[in-house]
């Protein structure tokens, strides 16, 4: 389960009508300092041509490739079945996971590499701080106005894993093959919206032991974009996190509103007095899951997982 060096390291990009974004992503996985293996896209019915934009890129970067497409069939933002088959269809060894509109930072895979090679055990996740552009174009300034970075994930690599509260998103995790074999898979059965589904999969790995290791080097840069017609509810997430857990999830007050806007027309809320450490239970989430800064509130939850919190 451990990462071996000279083992393959794959990336796997979850899809659907991101060809815009991959024309900007896959030149830049391309010019990193450590190239990948593999590059897998699975893709969920994209209407915009996201599959064959991803071939042509992964060719003219002389890149080796492979596209995995979902039956056309089942709930929309099937996110959790998305990064399962990508990582299927990765090589066995080190899996760097993505969103199809993070544009990894030159040195991400290296650093990545490097902390599973550094790390002495064989359980680990590895991420890395996102940040924002401004512009959709994937152009303009970049800030990190998310709320979340500077908490664990930009500290120095000094081999302390992340606080026990802090969960790595799925959108942007390295593991490799088998320790996601291990952990047992993301549940399909949060398929349907973002919320819940990878604070899930982290619990279940820190409960199995595994740590938590962030590196600025590892960093990602978001490409922002109008909000899903298909993200609408997330009850059903929630709904099945607190029948697992016992327990609702809940966000910063900033960081549930700061999700909904690019960061440039996000200071009003800042200047609005909204403090960053309100968080707030018992309400569906319809911002994106997995971030940083985002504190389980326990409720009826066994001995176990209380200590798993720190409670």
């Amino acid at each position: 389960m451990r990462y071996q060096a000279g083992q393959p390291l794959s990336v796997g990009f979850i899809c659907r009508d991101k060809a815009r974004e991959l024309r900007k992503v896959i030149p830049q996985l391309a010019a990193g300092t450590v190239r990948p293996d593999r590059v897998v896209l699975c893709d969920d019915r994209s209407d915009d041509g996201s599959p064959e934009v991803f071939e042509k890129a992964c060719r003219d970067h002389g890149l080796e490739y492979r596209v995995v497409s979902l039956p056309a069939d089942g709930p929309r933002f099937r996110i959790n079945s998305l990064r399962n088959a990508a990582i299927q269809a990765s090589l066995d060894g080190l899996v760097i996971v993505l969103d199809a509109d993070l544009m990894p930072a030159r040195t991400c895979l290296e650093a990545h590499r490097r902390m599973h090679l550094e790390h002495p055990g064989d359980k680990l996740v590895t991420t890395g701080p996102r940040l924002e552009f401004a512009f959709p174009s994937g152009e303009g300034p970049i800030n990190f106005l998310w709320g979340f970075e500077s908490v664990g994930q930009v500290s120095a690599p000094s081999g302390l894993k992340l606080p026990n509260w802090q969960v790595t998103p799925g959108s942007m995790m390295g593991m490799t093959r088998r320790g996601v074999e291990a952990v047992g898979w993301f549940d399909s059965g949060y398929d349907g919206h973002y919320g819940y589904d990878d604070v899930d999969f982290m619990i279940r790995a820190d409960i199995q032991g595994f740590e938590f290791k962030g590196d600025w080097e590892a960093h990602v840069i978001h490409i922002p974009h109008p909000r899903s017609r298909f993200h609408a509810d997330s009850t059903h997430n929630a709904d099945r996190f607190f029948k697992k857990w016992g327990m609702h999830v809940a966000y910063p007050e900033m960081i549930r509103n700061m999700g909904r806007k690019p960061w440039n027309e996000a200071y009003k809320d800042l200047l609005a007095g909204r403090n960053p450490n309100t968080f707030i239970s018992e309400l569906p989430l319809d911002a994106v899951s997995g971030k940083l800064m985002l504190r389980v509130l326990a409720r009826k939850a066994g001995r176990k997982l209380k200590s798993y919190l720190g409670t």
